[in-house]
């Protein structure tokens, strides 16, 4: 296999990872969001998906150039550099979540108290 298809197979793993914290967040901030009208609760969700897809495409692109990095760089074996960037790219989403469900909710209390 080239590196370029090692490093697809990386993104579609990494995506397919994310796509599951991202479930896993929005059912959190559902709860998170319980007391607040529709308005402020749309505005937050509305908030938290764009961001979530945002850093969802770049953790899973910056998991792909890594597979590619180890590889070529430091000449790491296939699986093992798929697997650290797959696990990279699931940390650093995991955190942008964070951070966009941290902000969502700022949204919801922003327009709770307009």
């Amino acid at each position: 296999m080239t590196n370029k298809t090692l490093s697809i197979i990386s993104i579609g793993i990494s995506v397919f990872v994310l796509l599951l914290i991202g479930v896993f967040v929005f059912f959190i901030a559902v709860v998170a969001l319980n007391g607040f009208t529709g308005r402020e609760g749309g505005a937050a969700l509305t908030v938290l998906g764009v961001c979530g897809v945002v850093g969802a495409i770049v953790s899973a692109a910056l998991a792909g150039r890594f597979t590619t990095f180890l590889m070529i760089k430091y000449n790491w074996n296939r699986v093992a550099a798929v697997g650290v960037s797959v696990l990279a790219g699931a940390i650093m989403g995991g955190f942008l979540y964070a951070i966009a469900f941290a902000f969502s909710l700022l949204v919801a209390q922003a327009f709770f108290y307009r």
